[in-house]
């Protein structure tokens, strides 16, 4: 038994190397993003009965589990970086050593655009997630890789319109509109460059004429607009020849808001479309107060100056993909040539019942276990609280102010250890020199 110290010691050096080990893989990652920090526990091994005493045989590492909580987030401004504050996992999926194809879990969002146009770890594994529709609804329930490379975005022809500005009440009353001689038939005129169903751009101009006082003596004034393009621009128009495709009569209070306005309709039939189908868009002018609103926030008849306001309308010409961009509900958001941003994808997370089931792989990555159970995949913020974080990175949770303690007291332990195997192999010497004695 004299040697039983000693195996006894043996077994605290084993178990407090292994423990320094684990602390070495902390320090050694306390930059790597998504890295989750390890900790050990110990346990005693089984007693022995000696002399009808029980006596110890010493210690072992009773296992590591890994510390989820959750990393600082960093802002690095690249595009594609990605990070969310959370529980969770970003779902990969590719070949493993350039072999066998499965799917693995990260929590490092540095992600790249591979060659086929996929967004993928710079390990070659690609982000997993939907396809969305022009709508931006997933058209498959089926996870798959998320593809922007050369997504082309249709175009949407224009529905509705608005102008805003004001009429400058002291103006004179000018002879009778004619649409071909806007200079010298309107106060005021502005235009608004509208798109057709296949995306071409068309200047509708849009002409104020102001009518006079309605009736006399009432301090209201009426004023017609009238909405026209060049006749090239129509089914069977001729060029050089205004078409009118609009007109509307707004009535102003003596407070010079907007009390009435009995249309906002145009109509339509734009060259280059199809001639059986009627484009109609609606040219918002203003808010009338007979219809429950302030009569200010369009066209308004203040005694100033003839001035436009904000101009806008809500069709664009078809445009390709220039780059994306993600929300923080996990929706990546092309930004195309024709100025427009629409959902193009949806990133997928998973999250497990135990995450401390999951077995570590890695290359930052981690492999689903019967001890981790199947994943829940969901969409950041649809059924969780979770919250992407675009361009910034999650950093590892390693603080080295509570690494250095338990480094310090795992080296104790091994020396303390040391010092009962040499005790105990000076014990066997002298019992050795007894016998030999």
């Amino acid at each position: 038994m004299v040697f039983g110290p000693m195996w006894i010691a043996a077994s605290g050096i084993s178990a407090h190397a292994d423990a320094m080990s684990v602390e070495a893989d902390n320090i050694a990652n306390v930059n790597t993003d998504g890295f989750k920090r390890a900790a050990v526990a110990f346990n005693d091994l089984y007693e022995t009965t000696v002399r009808q005493n029980k006596i110890g045989l010493g210690s072992q590492l009773a296992g590591v589990s890994r510390d989820f909580t959750q990393g600082s987030l960093k802002n690095t401004g690249v595009t594609n970086d990605l990070s969310f504050d959370g529980d969770g996992f970003f779902v990969v999926k590719g070949q493993i050593d350039g072999q066998r194809e499965a799917t693995r879990y990260v929590r490092d969002g540095h992600f790249i655009i591979n060659e086929q146009g996929n967004l993928s770890t710079i390990h070659g594994l690609e982000l997993q997630g939907w396809q969305v529709d022009v709508v931006g609804d997933p058209v498959t329930n089926r996870l798959g890789a998320i593809n922007v490379k050369d997504r082309v975005l249709s175009p949407r022809a224009t529905a509705k319109a608005s102008v805003t500005g004001n009429l400058d009440k002291t103006d004179k009353i000018l002879a009778a509109f004619d649409k071909d001689k806007t200079p010298t038939t309107t106060n005021l005129s502005t235009s608004i460059t509208v798109f057709d169903s296949l995306g071409e751009g068309h200047q509708i101009g849009v002409h104020f004429h102001k009518d006079g006082e309605t009736p006399a003596g009432s301090g209201k004034h009426q004023w017609t607009w009238y909405a026209t393009v060049d006749g090239s621009e129509v089914i069977g128009g001729t060029k050089g020849v205004a078409y009118q495709g609009g007109t509307g009569k707004m009535v102003f209070g003596d407070d010079g808001k907007m009390e009435s306005i009995d249309t906002t309709t145009t109509t339509w039939q734009f060259a280059g479309t199809d001639p059986a189908k009627t484009q109609t868009i609606d040219i918002n002018m203003g808010d009338p107060t007979n219809k429950g609103g302030s009569g200010l926030l369009g066209m308004r008849q203040f005694a100033e100056p003839h001035g436009l306001g904000r101009i806008a309308q809500d069709g664009y010409a078809s445009g390709r993909l220039r780059g994306v961009t993600y929300d923080d509900a996990g929706n990546v958001l092309g930004k195309f040539s024709n100025d427009q941003i629409a959902v193009v994808g949806r990133i997928a997370l998973a999250k497990f019942s135990n995450n401390n089931g999951l077995s570590r792989e890695g290359l930052s990555m981690f492999r689903e276990t019967p001890d981790s159970g199947q994943p829940t995949i969901v969409s950041p913020r649809l059924g969780t609280a979770t919250k992407l974080a675009p361009t910034s990175l999650e950093q590892s949770n390693v603080d080295l102010s509570r690494e250095f303690p338990v480094m310090i007291a795992v080296e104790r332990g091994a020396q303390a250890n040391a010092t009962m195997f040499k005790s105990a192999n000076e014990m066997s010497k002298e019992l050795a020199n007894l016998a030999r004695g």
